[in-house]
């Protein structure tokens, strides 16, 4: 996985290809050292039987499935942890990746074939020889004493459990170069203390929302307020305004109508009369 493809992925999704990595590296070990990587042959003096003993990786290299379990251990471990702590578990699950390929790819001889057929057998042997006990399918005891023949079929096995222990290596440097981006795991499966602060910070931040959202609401209401406020001020104004024009206009005409009242005591005073004069005025003018 290069930078470019790493980044087109999402957090979850890089996540889970590399766990799937490193379970993948950690499953190729596993079916590796299961394999027969020695025969041991012993031939006998007629009637004595000979004898035929698979040798499986296993018993070769029995370190190996142990670094496997505790990658698959650290593999789980990177799902619980997170920060700092996350990153060291990716440089232990590649330090396993790296002791396992050093196990692995170490020259697996003839004298250690016929030393781990030897411990199957249930005694201690000797190379060159191999001592009494039951064997599988059906055939024969070796025979101690009796020199064996050894063919060895370990090469693409080794080379197999490499290719895994390369794979266990790539996924735990992967977890430590980006893990700074990957999800945690919900705190319904964190220890208590842990998911009480977590719980405790989520509602601490759900009250800051909410009171966020609460001085929004009130910040609106005061605003509302006060566009209603200056409404009712200009609608008061208008009304004093429009109070005053009518004031002006009832001393208008109260003025006027003392005009006419004056004139009309003025004529009467001179001994006239305002409707004839009125009409003497409308004649002259027809």
């Amino acid at each position: 996985m290069d930078d470019s493809r790493l980044r087109h992925l999402s957090p979850r999704r890089e996540m889970v290809l590399v766990l799937v990595l490193g379970m993948a590296g950690a499953g190729l070990v596993f079916l590796a050292v299961r394999q027969g990587w020695a025969q041991v042959r012993t031939a006998a003096p007629r009637p004595l039987p000979g004898g035929d003993v698979p040798v499986t990786g296993q018993d070769l290299v029995p370190a190996a499935s142990a670094l496997a379990i505790a990658a698959l251990a650290s593999l789980v471990a990177v799902l619980a942890t997170s920060g700092p702590v996350r990153r060291i578990v990716g440089l232990v699950l590649a330090g396993f990746g790296a002791v396992i390929g050093v196990a692995v790819s170490t020259g697996v001889t003839a004298a250690d074939a016929i030393a781990a057929a030897s411990g199957s057998a249930g005694t201690p042997g000797t190379a060159g020889s191999v001592t009494a006990g039951a064997v599988p399918n059906g055939s024969a005891p070796p025979i101690a004493g009796f020199a064996a023949h050894v063919t060895m079929t370990s090469l693409p096995w080794q080379a197999l459990a490499l290719a895994g222990a390369v794979a266990v290596i790539t996924a735990g440097l992967l977890v430590t170069w980006r893990a700074a981006r990957w999800p945690v795991m919900s705190s319904r499966f964190d220890p208590p203390e842990r998911a009480g602060s977590r719980t405790t910070a989520q509602s601490a931040q759900s009250a800051q929302s909410a009171q966020s959202v609460q001085s929004a609401q009130m910040a609106q209401l005061a605003q509302s307020a006060q566009s209603a406020q200056s409404a009712q001020s200009a609608q008061s104004a208008q009304s004093a305004q429009s109070a005053q024009s009518a004031q002006s206009a009832r001393s208008a005409q109260s003025a006027v109508a003392a005009v006419d009242t004056a004139s009309i005591w003025e004529s009467l005073s001179r001994g006239e009369d305002p409707t004839e004069s009125g009409q003497g005025q409308e004649s002259r003018r027809q």
